[in-house]
């Protein structure tokens, strides 16, 4: 019995200084209820703002990639992958150009996923 209690105190002691959360947000300056109004033909540049100003102590490694509106979209940073030390904020830029032959009024959705990336510091995200 002693040793089942053990290895829960262990259990528990790792989990309690063990920092593996890794957390940052993602805004836009435009959503559903404030919608970027274009015109046919024409160009814009915007940008998605990460953040890692979440609760935690550590940098963070994301990685980033269109998953909707590429007829219309494209990251302009060649690579997609940033560091975004603890505390910082940091615009990925995005460039926009909606077709000359667009109707006006139709709309495009431009999305995009930003997930945790390896790193290859020592203390990278887990």
């Amino acid at each position: 019995m002693k040793r089942y209690l053990f290895l829960i105190v262990i259990c528990f002691l790792l989990l309690f200084f063990v920092d593996f959360v890794s957390a940052f947000a993602v805004s836009t300056l435009y959503s559903d209820n404030y919608p970027l109004e274009m015109l046919p033909g024409e160009s814009k540049e915007t940008f998605f703002l990460l953040s890692n100003v979440v609760e935690g102590d550590s940098d963070v490694v994301i990685k980033s990639d269109l998953v909707g509106g590429n007829e219309i979209a494209q990251l302009i940073d060649l690579s997609t992958v940033y560091n975004i030390p603890n505390g910082r904020e940091l615009e990925v830029p995005v460039r926009l150009h909606i077709p000359s032959n667009a109707e006006v009024g139709h709309e495009y959705k431009v999305s995009a996923i930003f997930r945790p990336s390896n790193s290859n510091a020592a203390g990278g995200n887990i």
